[in-house]
């Protein structure tokens, strides 16, 4: 009879922790249902211009810049030889004062005052041909030329790797999103299934095992809905971060 009693105590028990546990589940199914609408509610770009987006990612932009200044640099390069040339030129104005005082035998003393304006132009120009720099000019040309088309492959690969990765993550994206609406209804119908359990229960119709395995279904189901919406958010945020165009957190 005692042990009869301890069964029945430890069966309610039991039944108290499930309905418990139940409203925490039932409330982060709520709002794992509520993240879902959220999600599939938002509208992808297309992968045109999510690639064209991307050139503005950070990398690509030092790269880039890199690229400008080794263009430039060539630019000044083919320009050397104006180093062989020099033009000077000055101009120069001045003007001069003199005083004289003199005196000859038998004439006063006469003094003459004068003032003379003067300017000076003077132009000037020369050539010098340092031999090795001469020799050198076509070989440093060609090695800028060389290092820009380096930098170009380097730009192309990295861009390429950045157009890999966002088209890895727009499929997971958009897998994800293709089974949600499946989860959705798993979760729903495991709920159903519980509900219908739980009153069973209470009328005696099933025991506390049959309870406990569609409370184990229930947590399965969304345990697999919350692992496809943490899937899907990872994949959103991975596209923005290798496009750096705004998806998930407009």
């Amino acid at each position: 009879m005692d042990k009869k009693i301890l069964l029945l105590t430890l069966c309610s028990f039991l039944s108290f922790v499930a309905f418990s546990q139940n409203d925490e589940i039932q409330n982060n199914g709520e709002r794992l249902l509520t993240t879902a609408k959220t999600l599939s509610a938002i509208q992808l770009p297309t992968l045109d211009e999510l690639f064209e987006s991307a050139k503005t990612s950070p990398i690509l932009l030092e790269m880039g810049d890199n690229l400008e200044i080794s263009e430039r640099e060539l630019k000044s390069r083919k320009r050397d030889w104006l180093n062989f040339f020099k033009l000077n030129a000055s101009y120069s104005y001045g003007v001069s004062n003199s005083y004289i005082m003199y005196q000859e035998t038998e004439i006063p003393i006469s003094d003459k005052y004068s003032e003379n304006a003067q300017s000076f132009y003077i132009i000037g120009a020369g050539i010098a041909l340092p031999l090795y720099t001469i020799f050198n000019m076509r070989n440093r040309v060609k090695q800028q030329e060389a290092n820009i088309r380096v930098q170009n492959r380097l730009y192309e690969q990295r861009y390429e790797e950045l157009k890999l990765r966002i088209i890895d993550a727009y499929l997971t994206v958009q897998a994800q999103a293709n089974i949600l609406p499946h989860i959705i209804e798993n979760v729903s119908l495991a709920q159903s299934q519980y509900e219908e359990a739980k009153m069973n229960f209470i009328n005696g119709k099933i025991d506390n095992a049959g309870l406990s395995t569609m409370k184990t279904n229930q947590i399965k189901v969304l345990q697999d809905f919350e692992s496809t919406i943490m899937a899907l958010k990872r994949g959103l945020y991975m596209l923005e971060i290798y496009s750096q165009k705004e998806i998930i957190s407009k």
